[in-house]
C-alpha cells in the first residue's frame, strides 16, 4: 500500500499541476486577446487623432485663402449690390446703359450660382471703352464674360456686356 500512496500522491500532484498549467495558459490567452485588442484599438485611436490634427492644420493653413476665396462669392442679399454698381459705373462714365436680363444659371454646385448680367449701353467709342475698363475693375467678384461693340449713326456706338458673377443660393424654407 505504500509503493500505491506514493503513486497516488504523485499523481494528484501532476493532475494538480496539468490544473494549475491548463488554467494558466488560458489566463495567459485571455490576456494576450485583451492587450491584442486594447493595442488596435489605440492604434485606431492614434490614426483619428492623427488624421484629426492633420485636419485641424489644413482647416488653419488654408484659412487665409479660404478668406481670401469667400470675397468672391457674393452674399445672397448683395446682388442687387452688382447691379447698382454697374449702374454707377455707367452714369460715372457717362454712357447711357440699361440692364437687359439678370440671369441665374442652372448648376450642379450645391452652395453657390452663377448669375448672368446683360447691359446694353450707348456713347462714344472712348466712353465705351472706359465703361468697359470700370466694369472689369468692379470692386464686386465680378468677370466680363463677353463685349460686343458696333458703330451707330452720328459716331455713337452700341455695346452689349456680359458681366458674371458667382452667389451664394437662396435657402428655400
Amino acid at each position: 500500500m505504500k509503493k500505491f500512496t506514493t503513486l497516488i500522491v504523485s499523481l494528484l500532484l501532476l493532475g494538480v499541476a496539468i490544473t494549475l498549467f491548463v488554467f494558466l495558459v488560458t489566463r495567459i490567452t485571455t490576456f494576450t486577446t485583451v492587450i491584442a485588442k486594447a493595442k488596435e484599438s489605440s492604434a485606431a485611436a492614434d490614426m483619428r487623432d492623427t488624421a484629426l490634427q492633420n485636419a485641424s492644420a489644413l482647416i488653419a493653413d488654408t484659412a487665409p485663402a479660404r478668406a481670401e476665396l469667400a470675397t468672391f462669392i457674393v452674399q445672397n442679399s448683395d446682388s442687387i449690390r452688382i447691379i447698382d454698381a454697374v449702374e454707377s459705373a455707367a452714369k460715372r462714365e457717362k454712357v447711357t446703359a440699361t440692364i437687359g436680363s439678370v440671369t441665374v444659371l442652372p448648376t450642379k454646385w450645391q452652395y453657390h450660382e452663377p448669375v448672368q448680367v446683360i447691359v446694353s449701353a450707348r456713347g462714344s467709342f472712348a466712353t465705351l471703352a472706359r465703361f468697359a475698363a470700370a466694369l472689369e475693375a468692379l470692386p464686386e467678384a465680378s468677370r466680363i464674360e463677353n463685349i460686343s461693340l458696333e458703330a451707330s449713326t452720328n459716331h455713337s456706338w452700341f455695346g452689349r456686356f456680359t458681366i458674371d458673377f458667382v452667389k451664394e443660393k437662396s435657402v428655400t424654407p
